[in-house]
């Protein structure tokens, strides 16, 4: 139907007011269409009538934006959509709700506080405009004063180029320390609130000249109170590796027809029962992905590292003992071997690591 459409506009020549506007058919155009037309499966029914029986003690939805996506597609309407589509830019997900769950876990399993370490959310972002596009400067984080939203601390990376059709925003999160307030970030309870903005850019033929689109993302936290040291545990991501940055072969060596580790370890993947269970014991758990020598072992109980890979620098060995013996940080370890043998007779040239 859009094709047709497309050919409408081709053959009549110019556009006018009274003729349909030329629909942009890409990869970016049609997966926009698709995650317009979904439904959450929490609103899904079952032929309209009841709603699924989902596998879980309240027979609810459970599953989480990395699961399910933007949800249920419905192609019927995905058709009506893409027929009347226009250039743009979008974003997936078009918001930040950090109190939403369970579609916004694992970020909405724990709240934030003063002094942790900084979440990280990947923003994914479509440009049906043109193949190439770009972010143009600045993004700027608007926080709702009224709302708490200037106790965010909100610092971006992103692609610098959008190609082919798409890229990122990695938004990352933690809590202001200077905020002009009676109560102080450490001991502050509340809902945060504020806004992201910015510009996509794409260069099109000089016909139509440069095309924009401007974004917004609204984000939303919940802050409370700094936990005391006791609760706080750190786990150690920075030290975990996976093919093909490095030939690390699976925990399973029986496993031989795919005998290299794709995946890693982390908490909130092959580790997410361990990560509830400490979460419903009311511990705190942050991701550390810097060196040791880039955390105060005096706001910590514990240090966890569970199947590290990547080899511990000197100066992270001489800190792990100082905080250990004159800090009171304990240290948990999990690990099983350490071959340098035989990690150099796995190693050879394929596609992932030449």
């Amino acid at each position: 139907a859009a094709l047709q459409q497309n050919a409408a506009v081709t053959t009549a020549g110019i556009h006018s007011d009274q003729q349909p506007a030329h629909v942009p058919i890409n990869p970016a155009s049609i997966k926009q269409a698709l995650i317009a037309s979904a439904t959450r499966l929490s609103h899904v029914r079952v032929f309209g009538t009841k709603f699924p029986r989902w596998p879980d003690e309240e027979g609810v939805d459970t599953s989480s934006m990395f699961e399910q996506g933007a949800g249920l597609l419905d192609l019927v309407k995905s058709l009506l959509i893409m027929q009347r589509i226009k250039p743009q830019a979008s974003l997936l997900p078009s918001y930040l709700d950090l109190t939403e769950c369970p579609y916004m876990w694992p970020y909405c399993s724990q709240p934030i506080y003063y002094g942790m370490q900084p979440i990280v959310i990947n923003v994914t972002i479509l440009n049906s405009m043109d193949i190439v596009g770009w972010i143009k400067q600045p993004i700027v984080y608007r926080p709702f004063t009224k709302r708490n939203g200037h106790r965010l601390r909100v610092r971006f990376t992103h692609s610098e180029r959008l190609w082919p059709w798409v890229g990122y925003l990695a938004v990352h999160l933690d809590v202001e320390s200077n905020v002009n307030e009676p109560v102080p970030s450490s001991r502050f309870s509340g809902i945060a609130e504020g806004v992201i903005t910015f510009t996509v850019e794409s260069a099109h033929p000089p016909t139509v000249g440069t095309r924009t689109t401007n974004l917004t993302l609204p984000i939303r936290a919940n802050i409370v109170p700094t936990p005391d040291r006791s609760r706080r545990i750190l786990f150690d991501q920075f030290h975990s590796l996976r093919y093909p940055s490095g030939y690390i072969p699976r925990d399973d060596l029986t496993r031989k027809s795919e005998p290299l580790d794709w995946l890693g370890d982390h908490m909130h993947t092959n580790l997410r029962d361990l990560y509830i269970h400490l979460r419903k014991a009311n511990y705190f758990v942050e991701i550390l992905t810097a060196p040791y020598t880039c955390f105060d072992a005096y706001q910590y109980g514990a240090l966890l590292v569970i199947d590290p890979e990547e080899e511990f620098f000197p100066e992270e060995v001489e800190k792990v003992v100082a905080d250990v013996t004159q800090k009171g940080l304990s240290l948990i370890v999990f690990a099983e071997w350490y071959n340098t043998s035989l990690i150099q007779a796995l190693q050879f040239y394929d596609t992932n690591t030449k």
